[in-house]
């Protein structure tokens, strides 16, 4: 949907899963990336972590909207978008990190111990909390895509 919007075409659910099919192998690839590189900077200081999360948060939006590229693109992109807001990509990183110690929290004060409770309403608080962030990145990525190519 993030693509239809950005090109302004009227959202279509048979669209957005076509071109999920024709990326599908590029957004696993930049999902494992990110996900080594995302461990490799937590384990080295949090900082880090925290850092390169902020940088590479448009990758999968990058795939889904711009032509085929290579994957360096997306992720030197990417490090373009970001820095022209870097308080707000790094507020929503740490709001997603944050959300995410809130939902065990939660899961653990309903359910009081780690059971398969705990692990359902963990799950079901996850998906909640994480479309609304996925909502606001890409609300950011659209406002950063635009006003990168005025």
């Amino acid at each position: 949907f993030v693509s239809q919007a950005d090109q302004g075409i009227k959202p279509s659910f048979e669209k957005a899963l076509e071109m999920l099919r024709s990326r599908w192998g590029l957004l696993i690839l930049s999902t494992l990336i990110l996900s080594l590189l995302f461990a490799a900077g937590v384990a080295a200081f949090v900082l880090p972590g925290i850092i390169l999360m902020a940088l590479y948060l448009f990758v999968p939006q990058l795939i889904i909207s711009e032509p085929r590229l290579p994957m360096t693109a997306y992720f030197l992109r990417s490090t373009r978008l970001a820095k022209r807001a870097r308080i707000a990509t790094f507020g929503i990183v740490l709001v997603a990190i944050a959300l995410s110690f809130l939902t065990q929290k939660i899961a653990g004060v309903v359910t009081f111990e780690p059971n398969g409770l705990f692990f359902l309403v963990s799950m079901l608080a996850s998906m909640v909390i994480s479309s609304f962030i996925y909502t606001w990145v890409a609300v950011l990525f659209l406002d950063l895509k635009r006003s990168y190519s005025t």
